[in-house]
């Protein structure tokens, strides 16, 4: 995300389009574990951060950025309209968060149990969600700016 601005779009989404499932997938490798500390590993990153890395991924997505989507694919059946810069931002933060928690000197076993956590219960539905969205736009891609990549 820190290279958004000189990135293009095609190659924005290109490298989502190998870095998502990565992601989702060491995710889910994650062991289970149980928070030794009852501190919070502290979230530096602001809602001004963060709405910035929202208007900057909206701006660099255009008219790729609204999907159609629904909450609980299991029991939902009306579709409502997300945003992909929405989603990105928001996996942003809270692996950052995670990231960050490390650096600071967390313990590392309430890292991976917040990483974890994070996962099942929020940014890993904002990350299945981008992934079938990206993979739409990928097929969008001109194969030139494909292969380039």
């Amino acid at each position: 995300m820190e290279n958004l601005a000189n990135t293009s779009r095609e190659t924005f989404v290109v490298e989502l389009s190998e870095v998502l499932p990565e992601l989702y997938a060491a995710a889910w490798k994650l062991p289970q574990t149980q928070v030794t500390s009852d501190e919070l590993i502290s979230d530096t990153y602001g809602i001004d951060e963060h709405m910035r890395l929202f208007n900057a991924l909206r701006e660099k997505l255009g008219d790729w950025d609204v999907y159609c989507c629904v909450f609980d694919p299991m029991t939902d059946k009306e579709a409502i309209t997300c945003n992909l810069a929405d989603d990105l931002a928001d996996i942003y933060r809270d692996v950052r968060q995670c990231s960050e928690g490390i650096a600071a000197g967390a313990a590392l076993s309430d890292v991976i149990w917040e990483m974890r956590v994070g996962f099942e219960t929020h940014w890993g539905r904002h990350l299945t969600n981008a992934l079938a969205v990206v993979h739409e736009l990928r097929l969008r891609v001109p194969q030139t700016a494909r292969s380039e990549e």
